[in-house]
């Protein structure tokens, strides 16, 4: 797994190049510069640097929010959900480790929610695909397991006929 900015908790320069990342990622996408939505520093101007949020902004009347966990998954990590704001706002809040493989997943979110202004019931419906796609492939590797599993026991049971 190649993770992007690994050390972001432990390293401000790595920090803050990492939240430059969002920063242009937003306006690659807009074609807007974006603008901090939450408060990210404490009274006395210091940044929290925990991550949460590493990214917001409000756009069209959209919000974003990213959640940048430290790296320890062994697989791709993005969650994504939308929430509604007591204004009738919504906000695309996305849960995620930043990999090289969920790069492209990230972008895409971002592309539906900003640039083609897909709504929060839809955003839901291409959230559940991913999960979908992602259970499917871990129950796959289930199955897998569960054969090898099996195929072990087999081979372990002719053997104790064979000796038995």
């Amino acid at each position: 797994m190649k993770y992007l900015f690994g050390n972001f908790l432990e390293d401000q320069n790595v920090y803050l190049q990492n939240e430059e990342y969002y920063n242009n990622l937003f306006k690659k996408i807009t074609g807007h510069k974006p603008k901090s939505y939450y408060n990210t520093k404490y009274a006395n101007g210091d940044k929290f640097l925990n991550g949460n949020p590493i990214f917001s902004t409000k756009y069209n009347n959209r919000l974003i929010r990213i959640i940048q966990d430290e790296p320890e998954s062994d697989g791709p990590y993005l969650y994504a959900r939308i929430e509604e704001k007591d204004d009738r706002t919504y906000e695309l809040v996305i849960n995620l480790e930043l990999s090289k493989e969920i790069e492209l997943k990230l972008a895409d979110y971002l592309k539906k929610w900003f640039k083609e202004k897909v709504s929060p019931k839809e955003m839901g419906q291409i959230f559940k695909s991913y999960d979908i796609q992602k259970e499917e492939a871990s129950h796959q590797e289930v199955i897998k397991e569960s054969e090898i599993i099996y195929q072990k026991k087999e081979d372990l049971s002719n053997a104790a006929q064979l000796i038995g």
